[in-house]
């Protein structure tokens, strides 16, 4: 399905009632759409509100209708603030990505402030959005975070968002293009070393068949680029980031 505002208007009539929350889902989708990072741009959440819908219809997620309207704003926000960063030394990814829940959830909780929004709805998406960060040691108590990390997972393993992002990347730089590769090659291996196995990685059962599916494809290819990245010249000064 192509990130259109027909997909988004789709959304938003289907889970959403209120015109707060109408509000404050599309001015998410105009922030994505703006995004600086290519990695989280109104793809990614076109990608996994798509996910979403196609599961809800085949009545795998098991969500009442107040916690579909959750996860939706939830999956909507969860990386504005993150997309409005260029990124381009190594180390600060990572900071960014230890802190990007927090923020993103400050600036959700401001603007649904701004339209509105009712406190618990405000309060419940906050939460699935500040847990979403990768850095998170205890259980998920919500329903609406448990999804929104299980589809914000598939996304980073998902070779079609990677060969994006790389085709981007190269036009703006070899620095950003190698940096990133590694990232996703170190930071990919080391979270599935830390949570064992994929059993331990996602919460439900659709998440873990899909990613059996498709891990394979991801690091064969992130190992493909770890090698390119290795032969060129610049590889060296690259390091010194690390």
């Amino acid at each position: 399905m192509s990130h259109s505002s027909d997909f988004f208007e789709q959304i938003a009539s289907t889970y959403l009632d209120t015109q707060p929350e109408k509000t404050l889902f599309k001015a998410a989708v105009k922030k994505m759409r703006a995004s600086l990072d290519p990695l989280h741009d109104e793809r990614h959440i076109e990608a996994m509100l798509t996910l979403f819908h196609e599961l809800d219809k085949q009545k795998k997620l098991k969500l009442k209708k107040a916690e579909k309207k959750i996860a939706v704003l939830a999956i909507a926000w969860h990386d504005v603030w993150i997309s409005q960063r260029n990124t381009p030394w190594f180390m600060k990814i990572w900071f960014n990505q230890a802190i990007e829940g927090i923020a993103s959830a400050r600036l959700f909780r401001k603007n649904a402030k701004l339209v509105q929004l009712a406190e618990d709805q405000i309060e419940a998406s906050a939460y699935a959005i500040r847990k979403h960060s990768n850095y998170q040691w205890f259980e998920l108590n919500t329903a609406a975070a448990q999804i929104l990390h299980d589809l914000d997972w598939l996304e980073f393993y998902s070779v079609k968002r990677v060969k994006k992002s790389v085709e981007i990347l190269r036009k703006r730089g070899l620095h950003l293009f190698l940096e990133w590769s590694w990232f996703h090659l170190v930071f990919g291996n080391l979270y599935m070393k830390l949570r064992t196995h994929n059993e331990h990685l996602f919460y439900h059962y659709w998440a873990k068949d899909q990613f059996s599916k498709i891990q394979k494809e991801y690091f064969d290819y992130v190992h493909k680029l770890q090698k390119e990245a290795k032969k060129n010249s610049y590889f060296r000064l690259f390091l010194k980031h690390i």
